[in-house]
């Protein structure tokens, strides 16, 4: 007869409730999901409130060499057999600006994007943030933004389903696939000829 394994108990790190991790969560340290995004905020996030000249800097660089997107990566456990993740970039050929960007954000990792091939092309860098980083950072720039208003709108509609959800709700897999959809959309389309700028991802 086989016999079935028993974790033991662990004190969660965030409301020190204990729990018994099942599976391979055994590498846990918080008892739900709800812990868990509360641990990586603390972790990953640093809270700072823009000013309103800072979020309308920010929103127009955003607007011009920012990526907001959502994207779907293989996950064979998942109901649909993907998950969903966000991006949110700003590029630039200027290294020390984007320092300046992220020193006034308080969040963001500066990487390059990989070897210029062309010697006439300069060497490009991107500064990322993590999912909770969006989470506290867009909100504060929605206001301001004009060409890519409507992807933030869809980003943050997509953070929420992924807070509010579990792998296998069919609900919120099929909110997310259609948040997929119109973002891709907008991103491939960007604004139509003769649309105004103060109206961006409306339906022509």
């Amino acid at each position: 007869m086989r016999q079935s394994r028993h974790w033991p108990r662990i004190r969660c790190i965030v409301c020190e409730k204990e729990f018994s991790p099942y599976k391979h969560a055994h590498r846990r340290q918080c008892c739900s999901d709800a812990c868990r995004r509360q641990h990586d905020e603390a972790k990953y996030v640093v809270k700072r409130t823009l000013s309103a000249v800072d979020a309308a800097y920010i929103a127009g660089l955003v607007d011009g060499e920012g990526t907001l997107s959502i994207w779907r990566e293989s996950q064979p456990e998942n109901k649909t057999g993907f998950k969903s993740v966000i991006t949110f970039t700003i590029a630039q050929a200027n290294q020390p600006f984007l320092e300046d960007i992220r020193e006034i954000l308080g969040n963001g990792r500066i990487y390059s994007t990989g070897r210029v091939k062309n010697p006439k092309h300069k060497k490009c860098f991107q500064l990322g943030f993590k999912r909770h980083q969006t989470r506290w950072i867009l909100p504060q720039l929605i206001p301001y933004l004009r060409i890519k208003r409507r992807q933030a709108e869809l980003v943050m509609q997509c953070l929420d389903t992924l807070d509010r959800s579990s792998r296998r709700d069919g609900d919120a897999h099929a909110e997310r696939a259609a948040l997929y959809h119109e973002c891709h959309a907008l991103n491939q389309r960007g604004i139509p000829n003769g649309s105004s700028a103060e109206t961006p991802g409306q339906e022509t």
